[in-house]
């Protein structure tokens, strides 16, 4: 009920911004005779505004010397404030009026741990052409909550690996990439082309979910292998994990895009997991109910054309 209260006074202050702007202009003026003629209103108007404002909030906020008003402590106070939220107020109007006409549409885009952007300058320069209304703004939420963040209304299009899971979805396929392990260059098992199950067994995992997850490592290599890595580090980004693996922490399994640039640049090594390897498709998600026209559907087509040329284009190698 406070809270409800405190929003009320928010929304409903005692003064306007009239009020504020005549104890401004009296500041500046330094007379009331200037400050009315700035103003462009009478003398007694202006001592009007004055005594309103002071009835509102039930003090004094100046003292009356001949022809002169100063202010007094709670007129002080209040004129600073005053001051600031003049300034704020003509920079709202300022930047508003510099927004470009027509209509524009924010799309909130998320892509969890998996938050390689590097590929994404290239991507909006395509979107300009091919959706000039279209804005992005981008989230950081983490791996696990991307989804649940695009049911929850929080974001509006999710790019996220493997089977996609969840009533009220619908997922565009982008390309096909592959789970890979990487090692740090100077580890024993760097190398070799391929590692199995029992190569993770005595091993530092880092990984950015050690829950069980369709589709991924734990799913389709270290479960059925009855194999679990000696120690686990959950750590939240990709980036992070590809950092700690190549400071020799650990060794982890990624999407290749992912670490493309990584492995290109000699920071980690990269090998196959299994032979058969660990091939994974990669998707754009909007909520099911969002009309096909809608922006974040256009944003989610404009994505899809532009990955046509597979992982490579995301992957920035």
């Amino acid at each position: 009920m406070t809270e409800t209260h405190e929003l009320i006074d928010l929304l409903r202050p005692r003064l306007e911004v009239r009020h504020l702007s005549t104890m401004v202009a009296l500041d500046q003026a330094g007379t009331v005779t200037r400050a009315a003629e700035q103003l462009g209103i009478t003398q007694p108007a202006l001592s009007r505004q004055i005594r309103e404002a002071e009835r509102r909030l039930g003090t004094a906020l100046y003292t009356r010397e001949r022809k002169r008003l100063r202010p007094t402590l709670a007129g002080e106070c209040l004129l600073q404030h005053a001051k600031r939220i003049l300034a704020d107020i003509a920079g709202a109007e300022s930047d508003t009026v510099q927004i470009p006409a027509g209509p524009r549409h924010v799309v909130r885009f998320g892509a969890g741990a998996y938050g390689c952007y590097h590929w994404l300058p290239g991507f909006l320069s395509t979107l300009q052409d091919a959706c000039p209304d279209i804005d992005l703004s981008v989230s950081g939420r983490s791996r696990g909550l991307t989804l649940e963040a695009l049911l929850g209304n929080e974001i509006d299009v999710a790019l996220v690996p493997g089977p996609i899971e969840g009533q009220g979805l619908r997922a565009k396929h982008l390309f096909q990439d592959e789970l890979v392990a990487i090692l740090p260059q100077n580890h024993p098992l760097a190398g070799r082309p391929v590692l199995e199950a029992t190569d993770l067994a005595d091993q530092t995992y880092v990984t950015y979910g050690p829950t069980y997850r369709k589709g991924f490592e734990t799913d389709r290599v270290l479960r059925p292998a009855r194999v679990w890595p000696k120690r686990l580090i959950k750590v939240d980004l990709v980036d992070a994990i590809v950092t700690l693996v190549a400071a020799g922490v650990g060794v982890s399994v990624l999407s290749r895009w992912a670490v493309a640039r990584a492995v290109a640049a000699g920071s980690v090594a990269e090998a196959r997991v299994t032979e058969a390897g660990l091939p994974i498709a990669w998707s754009a998600v909007v909520r099911r109910n969002e009309a096909d026209g809608a922006a974040a559907c256009r944003l989610l087509a404009a994505l899809d054309r532009w990955c046509a040329g597979g992982p490579e284009r995301l992957s920035g190698t």
